[in-house]
């Protein structure tokens, strides 16, 4: 997976970095040259928008002025709230 997909990983999981082998995959696979293999027992949590693209859509929910704004998502049944202050 490309490593801005990883949201977190349980501290039972190891996080490597391999370069991509082969020129074709290089130069057409459009995904880098380095993915991140996640192994071991446990969870992972990945998410289908790189961290730069996420961050450039939270943004919009930003306040300029001094009002608060709560996000609200679920995550495995849990709901996660983020507050945000301008």
């Amino acid at each position: 997976m490309e490593t801005g997909h990883l949201v977190m990983m349980d501290e039972t999981c190891k996080m490597d970095i391999e370069r991509i082998q082969g020129v074709k995959n290089i130069m057409f696979g459009g995904e880098g040259l380095f993915n991140t293999v996640v192994t071991g027992p446990g969870k992972i949590v990945i998410q289908t928008m790189p961290i730069s693209k996420t961050a450039g859509v939270i943004s919009g929910y930003i306040p300029t002025s001094g009002s608060l704004k709560v996000l609200s998502s679920a995550l495995n049944g849990r709901r996660i709230f983020f507050i945000i202050s301008g």
